[in-house]
């Protein structure tokens, strides 16, 4: 199973630093900060400095945070960067093959269903827990979005994510999607090209 560490690193480290993660406690007790890296105990060995990145969208998931791809991306595309789906399964809809990523296991899950003879990403899903930063939840819906998340969408996604509504339906360009609860502690979010379903 082929799997990309550089963004998974990636990930791992920027959820540390968002303190969606806690760094092993042996690492901090181990490490001293010289000059914005720090340096382990054993010579030579440096790591570098976790700063969190801002968070803004780009058209291309830059290993930093979740990644969001829009509808419209190439499959070689999504698995160049986040590797081997943990499950390959038949979509939903007869036409397509659903990936699915457990990314931080019980915190977040990522499905792709691509076309079958185009293999072009149709459907993006996101699942959320509810403890989560919503920064990182926001960016990877508007990544989703092909950063185009406007006011009417982000309004939505609060009413949901505090329980004010059970589901929010939008539409946007050729997009349209859905947020609601799928569980007592996760948030779906589903984002599809019109006329897919």
């Amino acid at each position: 199973m082929w799997v990309n560490y550089r963004y998974h690193w990636g990930v791992m480290s920027w959820a540390i630093a968002m303190g969606l993660l806690m760094a092993p406690a042996v690492m901090a007790q181990e490490s001293s900060w010289v000059r914005g890296t720090r340096q382990a105990e054993s010579q030579g060995e440096w790591i570098p400095e976790v700063v969190p990145q801002q968070l803004r969208c780009q058209d291309e998931p830059s290993g930093f945070g979740l990644p969001g791809f829009q509808p419209g991306t190439p499959k070689p595309q999504v698995e160049r960067l986040i590797g081997a789906p943990a499950a390959v399964q038949r979509g939903y809809w007869g036409n397509s093959t659903a990936l699915v990523y457990y990314l931080i296991p019980d915190q977040v899950s990522l499905g792709f269903l691509f076309d079958d003879k185009s293999d072009v990403l149709q459907q993006t899903e996101a699942s959320f827990h509810h403890g989560l930063e919503l920064p990182l939840v926001l960016s990877t819906l508007d990544s989703m979005l092909g950063c185009q998340l406007d006011e009417a969408i982000e309004g939505g996604f609060y009413r949901v994510w505090e329980r004010e509504t059970s589901q929010y339906r939008f539409r946007l360009s050729a997009m349209e999607g859905v947020i609601f609860w799928e569980s007592d502690t996760h948030v779906y979010i589903g984002v599809w090209q019109q006329g897919f379903q």
